[in-house]
């Protein structure tokens, strides 16, 4: 398990010159957040170090950020000679007697120290004081922007343009390779991932250690004789000593290795160990940090009564029935959230990446190795999730790790965004509910106990067959065994051994009682949880988690209560709308990967039209009952169902916006034994390769949404979901006939969720003859009402239900009925009984006109030519009496505020609507008698 990866700071401060310790400079830089693995809040901190050989006065010396912003003002603290101080930003007790070389100061609540920043120290106040030390660091390595920076690089301790590289897993922690190693620039520093922290402790020890392999404290068998340390940048040679004596009195092997950084150490006595390297630099030793210990033994495993020939006697104890697990996500429930939300991130979406790599698959289980794990946001915080599952397995049970992560989280999280806790470390009350759950023991049965336990306490439980979940504040791990080495002349204890699982991959698991920890914060923070004596039986995960009953890729645990997906385990399509669930649920988990800019880490995305249905479980994601939508169906938009929307030529699923889906025939007016063919609207939304029903039938009706929907014929799309050019229908005989497609084939009108899209056209007979049969007035006025009237007929006869298109090319006809066009210049109308069809419209300027009307789709067509007159010159005069009186003002208010024709009932401005400008003019005219009217 890592450290989060939101950020807290905590830097250390150490002093040299040259490569060498002369002052008090910047040591380390710990990376986190507001939450651990564990659920601990990691504080702000800044460690100083007085790498001098007298006594560090810090009274008024402070603490900046990249931009100067001030973090800290020490007051009355003095620093001895070789001593670490950790500034911590809280309100804790502070301990400055330095008798083990190390204080801790707190300097009250948290201060910023960004991803991308920089700290400075100043030996006085920083508005007068030159600046000392400075470090900077940023995830691509470009520096940071301030006025620390640049004193830094003026002052010759910092390069303006560099910055240590925080990049992958090193996020975490940045330090010093070594203490007082200051070269002043970046190659000074390391960043460690959550492994190698929690291995050295650094904040803990104070001191930077250079080692590496065995841990400190760590038990090597017979087979492993290889010690590791860590490269300091211009070391030229390390030097490898070992002692059984801590002072390092007399020292048992030494060696030399020019440029290597491991050196193996066979032959080696059992018993404890100590060691430490002193690189050397420039031609100088440079202390490597405090010497750690292993305690060597003999052959692997470590068994009861081995060891007599060596004058020792091992007592071993071990649980039974016991399975180390390595953390990771380890079941095909789908990861859709990102819960770093919940820290201030801003991403949501996705939670482990859809392909097998450094953070996926989303759909599947992780690898398990060293490779994978630190560098996967969902398995690095896996840590207390593997050690329950640990203690139930070994009770029989069967709970993965990802079944417990969702006891953990479903309770405080909107299922399912957040429910498997990707990137996020757990509470107490968290771990010790889903403990007591996965082992189906009351919530008082499992008892935690702060700090170490004792090595007596060990052995009664493991004895007792009882596995101890060591709760750390960064780590969980599980001890399931001990072993202890008595001298057999005399009975004394030579070590005491404990046996960890620890479920981050590639670590040890025997370590000596004396020195173990449970991850890098100590037992400060860290606990332990026991079991009660009795019976145990580890609790089952549901079949669900591992079953799929329909194949679709979605365990069955997703498709149904609890996890709220909106889709059903039997059914691999379950809203009917031609693209999978799980397909579905892709196209939101990782939307904003195919459609760049549209956001989709609000909660409701998946059901963004707000019809309390996920996409998954809607037919039509972007379209509500009630306010609508662009009524296609999500079949229609994710035109190939892979969820990857909007592939191109597709329309998005989630964008209410797009076009509407439609459906086209060739040409509006057939004869009857004409073919109707279909032909592709602009935007072709319909799924691809795919059969689709329809129904065909008389009159063109208004339906309703359930309304019953035959089917008389299916056509098929192609592979871009066009369908042109397939026959519909054969006119069998006059009349008006419509095709409606059942687009969810579920024989119900569906409207406007996933609308069923209808199209209208008329079967004739060819006909005889379009005649104009009359125009009145044919000499009108500017804003007279003229009616115009034409037949047709076949076969001798008036010929009903034909759609006759009235239009005038000049522009200065407003037609006033039937299906009347934007604007007003054309309409058409169907003829009635008799054959005829009847206009009226207004002429709207005086001149010859020319009316036309033809049947769309024939060469039948006819016209009129009238004569429109200008109107007579008589300002005011609404009614056309040639006087301008109460009657006219009568007309005016009669019809105020309404759109009328021009010029008629009371428009005497020919506007087409009544208002102050048609009062005003009577007024203005008000008793005049127009000359030239009768």
């Amino acid at each position: 398990m890592r450290m989060s990866e939101n950020l807290s700071v905590v830097v250390a401060i150490v002093a040299a010159a040259s490569g060498a310790s002369a002052q008090v400079v910047i040591n380390e830089v710990q990376l986190s957040g507001g939450v651990s693995p564990q659920g601990g809040e990691l504080p702000v901190a800044v460690e100083l170090f007085n790498g001098t050989a007298g006594p560090a006065d810090l009274f008024d010396h402070a603490l900046t950020d990249a931009d100067k912003n001030e973090i800290a003002r020490f007051g009355v603290v003095t620093m001895p000679p070789d001593s670490h101080l950790l500034v911590v930003f809280d309100n804790g007790v502070d301990d400055l007697d330095f008798t083990d070389g190390e204080g801790t100061w707190h300097a009250g609540p948290p201060s910023d120290l960004d991803l991308s920043d920089g700290c400075a120290y100043y030996p006085g106040d920083p508005g007068v004081a030159a600046i000392a030390d400075y470090v900077a660091w940023s995830p691509d390595g470009l520096a940071p922007v301030g006025a620390a920076h640049v004193e830094a690089d003026i002052a010759g301790i910092w390069p303006l343009n560099d910055a240590v590289t925080l990049a992958g897993s090193a996020l975490n922690f940045l330090a010093r390779h070594i203490d007082g190693l200051d070269n002043d620039d970046a190659t000074d520093w390391r960043g460690l991932d959550w492994g190698a922290y929690q291995t050295t402790g650094s904040l803990q020890s104070m001191s930077n250690p250079i080692q590496f392999e065995p841990p400190q404290g760590a038990a090597m068998l017979d087979g492993e004789d290889t010690l590791e340390w860590n490269a300091v940048p211009g070391a030229t040679n390390y030097l490898l000593e070992i002692d059984d004596d801590p002072a390092f009195g007399s020292v048992d092997a030494s060696v030399n290795t020019p440029g290597t950084t491991s050196a193996a150490v066979a032959g080696l006595a059992d018993g404890v160990w100590h060691w430490r390297v002193t690189p050397t630099i420039a031609g100088q030793p440079r202390d490597g940090g405090p010497a750690w210990t292993f305690l060597r033994l003999w052959d692997a495993p470590i068994t009861r009564g081995d060891g007599q020939d060596r004058g020792f006697m091992i007592s071993t104890g071990s649980v039974p029935s016991f399975t180390p697990l390595i953390q990771h996500k380890d079941t095909q429930i789908l990861c859709v959230w990102n819960n770093t939300l919940r820290n201030g991130d801003t991403d949501a979406r996705p939670g482990c990446s859809e392909t097998v790599g450094a953070n996926g698959p989303w759909d599947g289980t992780h690898a398990q190795t060293v490779a994978h794990v630190p560098n996967c946001e969902h398995c690095s915080w896996y840590c207390s999730r593997a050690s329950i599952a640990m203690v139930n397995n070994r009770y029989g049970g069967d709970m993965s790790q990802d079944r417990v992560s969702y006891r953990m989280f479903n309770a405080s999280t909107a299922e399912p965004e957040g429910d498997l806790g990707h990137n996020s470390g757990t509470f107490l009350n968290q771990r010790s509910a889903a403990y007591a759950w996965a082992l189906q023991l009351g919530a008082g049965a499992i008892t935690r106990t702060a700090g170490k336990p004792t090595f007596a306490t060990i052995k009664t439980e493991v004895d007792a067959g009882r596995p101890v979940y060591i709760d750390g504040r960064n780590h969980a791990t599980v001890l399931h065994g001990y072993a202890e080495v008595t001298n057999i002349a005399d009975g004394s204890v030579v070590a005491q051994l404990v046996e960890i699982a620890n479920p981050w991959p590639g670590t040890r698991s025997w370590f000596a009682h004396g020195t173990w920890q449970p991850d890098g914060a100590g037992w400060g923070a860290g606990g332990y949880f026991t079991l009660p004596a009795g019976a145990i039986m580890g609790r089952n995960q549901e079949a669900a988690v591992t079953n799929d009953g329909d194949g679709d890729g979605i365990v069955d645990f997703d498709e149904q209560m609890p996890r709220n997906f909106d889709c059903v385990h039997n059914d691999t399509d379950s809203d009917d709308d031609q693209v999978a669930d799980k397909s579905d649920i892709r196209n939101y988990v990782f939307h904003d990967t195919y459609h760049a800019g549209h956001n989709n880490d609000a909660l409701m995305f998946p059901d963004i039209d707000g019809d309390m249905l996920r996409a998954e479980g809607d037919c039509d994601s972007d379209t509500h009952m009630m306010t609508g939508g662009d009524g296609d169906f999500d079949g229609g938009e994710d035109t190939d169902g892979d969820g990857h929307n909007p592939d191109p030529f597709e329309t998005c699923m989630f964008d209410a916006t797009d076009s509407e889906i439609s459906v086209g025939v060739d040409r509006l007016v057939y004869f009857v034994g004409d073919d109707v063919t279909l032909i592709d609207p602009p935007t072709r939304t319909y799924h691809f390769v795919s059969t689709y029903n329809y129904e065909v039938g008389p009159d063109c009706p208004n339906r309703s949404d359930g309304d019953g929907l035959g089917h008389t014929g299916a056509f098929t799309t192609d592979i871009v979901g066009g369908a042109n050019d397939q026959v519909v229908h054969n006119c069998p005989e006059a009349g008006i006939f419509h095709l409606t497609v059942d687009v969810l084939d579920d024989n119900l009108v569906s409207i406007p969720d996933c609308i069923d899209p209808q199209t209208c056209w008329f079967c004739i007979y060819p006909p005889e003859w379009l005649d104009l049969i009359s125009v009145t007035p044919f000499d009108p006025d500017v804003g007279d009402v003229v009616t115009m009237v034409v037949e047709t007929g076949a076969n001798g006869l008036p010929q009903p239900e034909v759609p006759i298109v009235f239009t005038a090319p000049s522009g200065n006809i407003q037609f006033l009925n039937g299906q009347v066009s934007p604007g007003g210049g054309d309409t058409t109308l169907i003829t009635n009984i008799n054959g005829q069809a009847i206009a009226q419209f207004v002429p709207l300027a005086p001149g010859i006109e020319f009316i036309q009307a033809f049947i769309p789709d024939t060469p039948f067509g006819t016209g009129a030519k009238i004569f429109v007159q200008a109107p007579p010159a008589c300002p005011g005069d609404a009614d056309g009496n040639g006087v301008v009186d109460f009657d006219d003002l009568n007309l005016v208010l009669a019809h105020w505020t309404n759109f009328v024709p021009p010029g008629q009932f009371g428009d005497v401005t020919g506007d087409g609507f009544v208002d102050f400008d048609d009062l005003n003019l009577v007024l203005a005219n008000w008793g005049n008698v127009c000359t030239g009217t009768e």
